[in-house]
């Protein structure tokens, strides 16, 4: 139908589009608050955010600058002292131990003599197994903090439970340069008597030391055990000479039950060995029960060793039984050590 303007028909219709329009303009005012609202919320968000970064940025700052602040406190000098230790124990022992010597010459350096002398003296220098042990320049034990009973004591008079020469042993070894000392020694964190290496260095007038215990060959593993016990006396040897050695080998407290060392020299007779009446033998005389004569294939012994079977008396058991001997040859002189099993025949030849 047509509808003419200004009719009640054209009024109503046009009532309707106005309150059409009324809706939409109102729908659109709503969407635009919520944006706004969005918006502030989402400002609202980045500020907390910031606020939770900058929270976090000044705990880690508040936290370095105490760390620093223990460090120092910690410090046992109070300025500029170097670092107590290398760091934690490394998988490298070796390594570990000469960068632990390393460090006290460089405290002794920064510090000066008395200084270093109180902290390895001190249980706060003692890293687990190594601790720092200082000669002074007439071989006088002087820092200790492991084995403080120690202190005062000549290299001389420094020993293992055996007698063997340990003091003198380091004091020889020692250069400006550095050297390894194989020896055994009382182990204080477990109480008992170990192998140790120790990194010994000559500086200044002065020995620093420091070492760690190794796991030596049970008596269980007899022939393991034999060419360490030998090794042992090579060691001494090479660093004190011939006559120390002999000297040593040629007591009873050198023995460790069936074992001990026995010293053969260039023309063939033995010249140390616990047993007195064996010193001096003539080398036509090593034969054993059976008839074997031992004493050419033990003086064929060279630095690379060899064993040899026969039948000798055990000053353990009183008995002749089969001696397992490791014999080495170092210069002109033989070292041999052996461990018995009981004699049920001839021995095994070479």
């Amino acid at each position: 139908m047509l509808v003419r303007p200004g009719s009640v028909g054209a009024t109503r219709g046009l009532g309707m589009t106005t309150r059409a329009g009324g809706g939409e303009i109102w729908r659109r005012s709503v969407r635009r608050r919520r944006c706004r609202e969005r918006r502030g919320a989402r400002r609202e968000g980045d500020s907390t955010l910031v606020r939770l970064i900058s929270g976090i940025a000044l705990g880690v700052a508040v936290l370095a600058l105490a760390l620093a602040v223990v460090a120092l406190v910690g410090d046992d000098s109070g300025e500029g002292s170097p670092e107590s230790g290398p760091g934690p124990a490394a998988a490298d022992p070796a390594a570990y131990t000469q960068a632990f010597v390393d460090d006290a010459i460089r405290r002794y350096g920064e510090l000066g003599r008395e200084a270093a002398l109180e902290y390895y003296s001190s249980p706060e220098s003692v890293d687990g197994e190594w601790y720092v042990f200082i000669f002074d320049e007439n071989d006088v034990l002087v820092a200790n903090a492991a084995i403080p009973e120690n202190v005062g004591l000549t290299a001389g008079e420094i020993e293992g439970s055996d007698g063997y020469p340990v003091g003198r042993m380091l004091a020889a070894g020692a250069t400006e340069g550095g050297a390894w000392v194989p020896y055994t020694y009382l182990n204080p964190a477990t109480g008992g008597t170990e192998s140790k290496q120790s990194w010994v260095v000559r500086h200044d007038g002065l020995i620093f030391g420091s070492g760690w215990y190794v796991d030596g060959p049970p008596k269980s593993d007899p022939q393991a055990y034999t060419v360490a016990f030998v090794e042992r006396g090579l060691a001494l040897y090479e660093l004190l000479g011939p006559e120390e050695a002999v000297a040593y080998y040629n007591t009873p407290e050198s023995t460790d039950g069936p074992w001990y060392v026995f010293v053969i020299d260039g023309n063939g007779y033995t010249i140390a060995h616990p047993r007195e009446e064996i010193r001096g033998r003539d080398p036509s005389e090593r034969v054993d029960i059976t008839g074997y004569f031992y004493g050419d294939d033990l003086l064929s012994a060279t630095e690379d060793g060899r064993w040899v079977n026969y039948v000798f008396l055990n000053p353990t058991s009183g008995r002749e039984e089969v001696k397992h001997t490791w014999a080495v040859r170092r210069g002109e002189h033989l070292f041999a050590s052996g461990w018995y099993e009981r004699y049920i025949g001839p021995p095994l030849r070479p």
